[in-house]
């Protein structure tokens, strides 16, 4: 029986009621009805209007009642003198009131004034608590609709089973039995009058959807009939009857909350609702990583009441690239959207295994991270984006087999069958390229690299002249037999610091001046270490050239393995040239070095032995005659020098 078939029912006992008791009975009925649909607000102005009805009716009776008990006295027949002193006599069937009747009627004219506030007033008090009284009077409604005598209500229409469903799953359509479906209105389902027996019902939406199955019985209320099936759906049922009730989800182990306070946990076989009464209910669900609420609301008939709700078996996935606009890639699928203030937040994952990839131009591809989304958890995965370096390209074309590559005195490549090779990654800038042969003239070149481009060798600058076979090397020639041999034809010679043929012993104390260059000349000189004051690395000869301070000069080292030229400026030390060069700084290293404003040369051999070209370094911008020459002498070292010469 629906709502408006039941408010139908109670007006047609309110003109047959002939009991104040009768009309209670109809109006409780119809306050529980009110209950029951609280947000119908066509049916609470019908109801509202009945229960004014029944209250008139209530009324009418009671003032009845009070009237049958009085009793009216006739009049004696009036006489002539009468008639003369009293005017005409009433007509038979006026009764005449004396004095004592109008007392009669002013007594129960207030007495009816008073029943009316009283009455007035308790409709009041009822208002007020109607929470309080509307389940009393439910309940006793409920026994007068479906006692088996019928009594208490004049007509025994019965209560049956109902399904009522809620879902958010909008716009949803829902089967019932396997037949067509049919378009969800608001989201909400009420079938009445359900035949006894096994029912099913499919709900399809456009997040998930659901199935359940229930089971039907006469005096049972509506049960689930096994557990219920959703997709990216959390279902709930409750069954109720009588105050109780039981529940079932598929939401498995969950916590249950009644009213704010903890019903129990639910599990496979459902829970108990012992405590239902008939009030409406505030029921939650409650898991790990999320709660669901929802309101149970009060029916008179056993009914099964299912809710349905949009729960994404998902979870989000936070993307930290450290860097804008990069491409996210889901198991190497765009996901198109880039990333804001170096993250991406993927609001909804299906659980699952995923592989994701990040990328942007201008930076280096990273390795993939593999995340586990979990549902309601937030994952995450974080890449370290590198810029691509500022990189050009080496090519050596058309060399000798055998040759090999230096860059900045590191070696880099050897040259092959092919006569070529190719050199990715080159730091973009200015370096020295070196290419060395066995039994060949090694050659220098300072090219700069230009990020994108390639710097290409060939022709005559990779062939290498064959080095001239070395001198028989003579007998070493001591300080003094130097010292009397004739000293070469000079062009025009600038006084020495000290005699050519003496040796001078410099004991260390840093930085030691030997001779102001001012002019364009050549430095030629012999010099060794006579004693070495480093115990951790190997000691080393060093002197330097266009000396403005101890942060900007040009510094020269002959470590026993290399021959390097070392440009200072500002303090910040750069290796120009770093020439393999075998010469033990014990023994006596003879030094030709050429100073102009613009550059700055050197070679250097053992006395007898072929040059070694250490090539020539620019000044860029700086005037080299300017400055100093001398030598650097660290603490505890001691250094000899002979035949030093100085030639514009």
């Amino acid at each position: 029986m629906t709502a408006l078939e039941q408010l139908k029912w109670v007006e047609s006992g309110l003109n047959g009621a002939q009991s104040l008791e009768t009309l209670r009975t109809l109006y409780d009925r119809v306050q529980a009805i009110r209950q029951s649909y609280p947000g119908d607000f066509d049916l609470q102005m019908s109801a509202a209007d009945l229960q004014e009805r029944l209250v008139e009716r209530g009324r009418r009776l009671r003032v009845g009642t009070m009237r049958s008990d009085d009793v009216a006295v006739a009049a004696p027949p009036p006489t002539e003198d009468a008639e003369a002193v009293l005017g005409p006599t009433l007509p038979p069937d006026v009764v005449e009131m004396d004095a004592k009747n109008w007392k009669r009627a002013i007594y129960a004219g207030a007495f009816f004034a008073v029943l009316l506030f009283a009455a007035f007033f308790y409709l009041i008090q009822m208002a007020r608590h109607v929470n309080q009284l509307g389940g009393s009077a439910a309940k006793q409604a409920y026994s007068a609709a479906n006692a088996p005598d019928g009594k208490g209500a004049t007509s025994s229409a019965p209560v049956t089973p109902t399904l009522r469903l809620y879902t958010d799953l909008v716009p949803g359509k829902v089967s019932v039995d396997g037949g067509q479906e049919v378009e969800l209105q608001d989201g909400e389902l009420t079938l009445e009058k359900l035949a006894e027996g096994h029912h099913q019902v499919r709900l399809t939406g456009p997040s998930g959807n659901a199935a359940f199955e229930f089971q039907v019985q006469a005096k049972h209320p509506p049960q689930l009939a096994g557990a219920p099936t959703a997709d990216n759906a959390m279902i709930v049922a409750v069954s109720t009857q009588a105050g109780e009730g039981q529940l079932a989800t598929n939401a498995i182990p969950a916590q249950v909350v009644l009213d704010g306070k903890v019903a129990g946990d639910v599990a496979e076989g459902g829970l108990h609702l012992s405590t239902l009464g008939t009030n409406d209910h505030d029921l939650e669900i409650r898991r790990p990583h999320d709660q669901q609420r929802f309101i149970l609301t009060y029916t008179i008939a056993p009914a099964l009441t299912v809710f349905v709700k949009s729960d994404p078996n998902a979870g989000s996935l936070l993307v930290i690239t450290g860097a804008d606009d990069a491409a996210v890639l889901i198991n190497d699928r765009s996901y198109g959207r880039l990333t804001q203030h170096g993250e991406l937040r993927i609001p909804s994952l299906k659980v699952g295994t995923y592989t994701i990839r990040v990328r942007k131009p201008g930076f280096l591809d990273t390795p993939p991270s593999v995340v586990q989304v979990s549902k309601g958890v937030e994952s995450r995965a974080e890449f370290h984006l590198v810029p691509v370096p500022q990189v050009a390209t080496l090519e050596v074309s058309g060399a000798q087999p055998g040759t090999t590559v230096y860059l900045d005195h590191d070696l880099l490549a050897t040259i092959g069958a092919g006569g070529s090779a190719v050199v990715p990654s080159i730091q973009a800038g200015e370096h020295v390229i070196e290419l060395e042969r066995e039994g060949s003239v090694t050659k220098h070149f300072v090219r700069t690299f230009v990020t994108g481009q390639k710097t290409v060798l060939t022709g005559t600058d990779v062939i290498l002249e064959k080095a001239a076979p070395p001198e028989p090397r003579p007998a070493p020639i001591s300080p003094e037999a130097a010292a009397k041999a004739p000293a070469p034809e000079a062009k025009k010679e600038e006084a020495p610091a000290f005699p050519a043929n003496a040796e001078r012993i410099q004991q260390g104390g840093g930085y030691v001046s030997f001779h102001a260059t001012k002019t364009p000349g050549q430095y030629t000189f012999w010099a060794m270490m006579r004693k070495g004051g480093h115990l951790l690395h190997r000691d080393r000869l060093q002197w330097f050239a266009g000396y403005q301070d101890d942060k900007n000069l040009v510094l020269f080292q002959v470590d026993g393995k290399h021959l390097v030229v070392r440009d200072m400026v500002d303090g910040k030390g750069t290796d120009k040239r770093r020439i393999p060069f075998e010469a033990d700084p014990h023994q006596w290293i003879q030094v030709e070095m050429r100073v102009t404003a613009a550059s700055v040369a050197v070679r250097v051999r053992h006395p007898g032995e072929a040059w070694v070209d250490g090539g020539s370094l620019p000044s860029e911008g700086r005037d080299f005659t300017a400055g100093q020459m001398g030598f650097l002498v660290s603490g505890g070292e001691e250094i000899g020098v002979r035949n030093f010469q100085f030639v514009r």
